[in-house]
């Protein structure tokens, strides 16, 4: 008899910005470190045509394309939060449940704690994305 190959685990069920560590970020998703914080998470993609998918319900933190691949402009979702506010409810500083408020750049981003210390590391770029004219 032959064994048949083990299946790829499953993307996860719930929306974006998900804990890569829990398996396959979506597949219009990257797992993400931001140089200078710790930890991680899943990434949609975005574009001044394209922004970023809402975060998950009950999440008062934003979503922003703030985030280079790996040079601007941005092209990368991250959901900026405020850091030391665990009175905005739901994760630390309005994020997702499980993920915790990094302070960088006088703002947070939200991440997930690493477990695998080989996620690449990309840049996060909060000055405003500018608008093309066609």
């Amino acid at each position: 008899m032959g064994g048949a190959s083990p299946a790829s685990p499953a993307p996860p069920a719930g929306g974006h910005y998900g804990d890569p560590n829990k398996g396959p970020c979506h597949p219009d998703e990257k797992a993400v470190q931001i140089n200078g914080i710790a930890g991680k998470y899943c990434a949609p993609h975005c574009s001044t045509s394209a922004p970023c998918p809402p975060v998950p319900a009950g999440t008062t933190a934003n979503a922003q394309c703030v985030v280079s691949d790996p040079t601007p402009p941005p092209s990368l979702c991250a959901v900026i939060c405020v850091p030391s506010m665990e009175w905005l409810q739901v994760g630390s500083g309005g994020c997702m449940p499980g993920a915790d408020c990094q302070a960088i750049q006088g703002t947070g981003v939200c991440t997930y704690a690493d477990t695998n210390a080989k996620t690449f590391a990309f840049n996060l770029n909060l000055a405003p994305v500018e608008k093309v004219e066609m």
